[in-house]
C-alpha cells in the first residue's frame, strides 16, 4: 500500500492511498464468491449461477461494497502508520478503481495542533 501525506496548512492534511491490484482482486473475488453462493437468479440453482452472470447482475454493487471495505480497513492503518493525531472524520475527496486494477482514494483530515512543552 502506497501512502502520501500532504500538509495543506497547519492543521489540515491530505492523505492519498493507493492499494495494489493484488489485494483489490482478492477482495473482489472473495465478495463475488459470497454473492454467488446466495444469489437467487431465475433458471439457476443457488450457488450454480455462472460468474459472468453474477458480475453482470451484481458487479456495481460488489465493487461499491469492496471499495467501502478497502477504505474502512486501510484508513485506520494509515493513520496509525503515519502517526497522525486526527481531530475530525475524513472528508473523502476522491475514491476510484485504477486502470491497473488497484484502488485509490484521497481524504482530507484536520489534525490536533502540536503543542510544545514550555518550562519556566
Amino acid at each position: 500500500m502506497k501512502v502520501e501525506v500532504k500538509h495543506l496548512d497547519d492543521l489540515k492534511r491530505e492523505i492519498k492511498v493507493d492499494i495494489p491490484s493484488e489485494l483489490v482482486e482478492e477482495q473482489l473475488t472473495k465478495r463475488f464468491n459470497e454473492v454467488r453462493e446466495n444469489a437467487k437468479v431465475d433458471g439457476f440453482r443457488p450457488g450454480k449461477v455462472p460468474m459472468e452472470r453474477i458480475k453482470a447482475l451484481f458487479g456495481d454493487k460488489v465493487r461499491s461494497e469492496v471499495a467501502e471495505e478497502l477504505i474502512s480497513t486501510s484508513y485506520p492503518d494509515v493513520v496509525r502508520r503515519e502517526e497522525l493525531k486526527v481531530a475530525t472524520y475524513p472528508n473523502l475527496i476522491m475514491a476510484d478503481y485504477t486502470e491497473d486494477g488497484g484502488f485509490g482514494y484521497v481524504a482530507q483530515v484536520e489534525v490536533y495542533p502540536e503543542i510544545e512543552k514550555v518550562t519556566f
